[in-house]
């Protein structure tokens, strides 16, 4: 079997930790959420590759742990990967 690829660009305004955002281009986050639990659910994903997220853009240090706990709870396939 081979493995797939899937990209997926997060609106910065929902997440804004990007180094170079995506202003209107990307998915909402509970939408990439979503597409990640369903892609990484599948025999056909082979892994993934996270790639811009800058802790120095978290001002008050909230978002990356937030981000943490809904990207875990995406590629576990636990609980609803609801944005709050």
């Amino acid at each position: 079997m081979t493995p797939e690829s899937l990209s997926i660009a997060i609106q910065s305004a929902d997440c804004p930790l990007a180094n170079f955002p995506h202003h209107n281009q990307g998915l909402p986050l509970s939408e990439a959420l979503a597409c990640l639990r369903i892609f990484c659910a599948s025999a056909k994903c082979g892994g993934i590759v996270l790639t811009e997220l800058n802790p120095d853009h978290d001002g008050d240090g909230s978002l990356v742990p937030t981000f943490t706990r809904l990207l875990v709870k995406a590629l576990t396939g636990t609980g609803a990967p609801q944005t709050a």
